[in-house]
């Protein structure tokens, strides 16, 4: 059984960051909104 894998990719096409398994409400909090906080302010600069 294959397992979900969810990627955070930037403007530049570069993958920045792969969760493999379920996304939940305790990944997204502590492991991909600050990531995505922090490269959404990378790219609007």
């Amino acid at each position: 059984m294959a397992r979900p894998e969810t990627f955070l990719i930037d403007g530049n096409g570069i993958i920045r960051y792969r969760h493999a398994g379920d996304l939940n409400p305790r990944v997204w909090e502590e492991e991909i909104k600050p990531l995505w906080e922090k490269y959404s302010k990378e790219a609007a600069q």
